[in-house]
């Protein structure tokens, strides 16, 4: 039946879900041919039923669901008490009133109430699982992108011209220019450590630590809001770039290339003239590029922790609880 008011209303779910009759289609879509406001909705209406329609269904974790349902199943319904004289309201009464159907219909709530507390286990778990999702990185393997980031790197005599980030004599991180007063670094293993520990305080994936007698000469964001990080180290004439960048690696960008196992680590060898290394640290793709010795690069790749980051069902909730949690705060 079509409204009698100017416009369809909530007839438009109906029309597009096919609820309407042959008549009341041919009048519906006769009015939204002549108003724009009702043609504005049904245009709304069929792109939201699309996109429910393309979303992939997502199962949560068992062993979560369980533990809800259990909680939900421990509540007490309201309006329950106890009675010390007799059963009191919901408590089960004597097998003579069991034909009434109070019984039956109290486990036929307890059932629905599980089932509604279910659906609303699976839509919160949907929704964290799609904020869980991480980002795919697809670093650039062209050799003249290598050539720019290490003729960009400062040697180690170069430590103190101007960063974004940079590590000043009392190895201390600065967001800023570098502290004056000294035109000494600090010890490269005091320094080090001021360097890591600053990785660890800004969320990056901090290796279990750097080439021995490298001096850390830069920390600068490449990009704008800070997506991709870049550490520079020296030591003589050798130099290293490491940028890190949140995310999964995207494995499509390395069609031609083929993963070695270093130090129990799977990594793209790019190129070795400069060295040019990408893989999957944790949840942080890391690029290496190096003009220096192989045993340096290697240990640098096994100074970075595997790749334990869970990509399950379980593992992207978490990340979506994280994510959430974060937002809020």
């Amino acid at each position: 039946m079509m409204p009698r008011g100017p416009h369809l209303g909530a007839l438009v779910s109906d029309l597009v879900d096919g609820q309407l009759t042959v008549a009341d289609t041919e009048r519906a879509l006769a009015h939204v041919a002549v108003c724009s406001r009702c043609a504005a909705e049904l245009e709304a209406s069929r792109s939201a039923r699309l996109a429910v329609a393309r979303t992939s269904d997502v199962v949560p974790d068992a062993a979560l669901t369980a533990r809800l349902l259990a909680l939900a199943g421990e509540t007490p319904l309201a309006g329950r008490t106890a009675s010390a004289t007799g059963p009191g309201v919901g408590q089960r009464r004597p097998s003579g009133r069991v034909l009434t159907g109070e019984v039956g219909s109290r486990a036929a709530a307890r059932r629905r109430a599980a089932a509604i507390t279910g659906i609303a286990v699976a839509a919160a778990a949907a929704v964290l699982f799609a904020l869980g999702g991480e980002p795919l990185v697809a670093p650039s393997v062209h050799p003249g992108v290598a050539q720019r980031l290490l003729a960009g790197a400062p040697f180690e005599s170069e430590a103190r011209t101007g960063s974004a980030l940079v590590v000043n004599a009392s190895a201390a991180v600065t967001d800023g220019a570098p502290v004056p007063g000294t035109d000494d670094l600090a010890e490269p293993a005091s320094q080090q450590a001021a360097v890591l520990e600053w990785l660890r305080a800004h969320r990056w994936t901090a290796p279990s630590g750097l080439p021995a007698g490298f001096t850390v000469t830069a920390i600068r964001s490449q990009e704008p809001g800070g997506s991709v990080l870049e550490l520079d180290l020296a030591h003589g004439t050798a130099r290293v770039v490491v940028l890190e960048q949140r995310g999964r690696l995207d494995p499509s960008g390395f069609s031609d290339v083929v993963p070695q196992r270093i130090r129990d680590r799977d990594v793209y060898v790019v190129a070795s003239t400069p060295w040019h290394l990408v893989w999957q640290s944790a949840g942080t793709v890391v690029t290496v590029i190096a003009e220096a010795p192989s045993d340096v690069v290697e240990g640098l790749v096994s100074a970075f922790p595997p790749d334990g980051e869970n990509a399950s069902v379980p593992g992207r909730i978490s990340r979506g609880w994280a994510m959430m949690t974060g937002a809020v705060q």
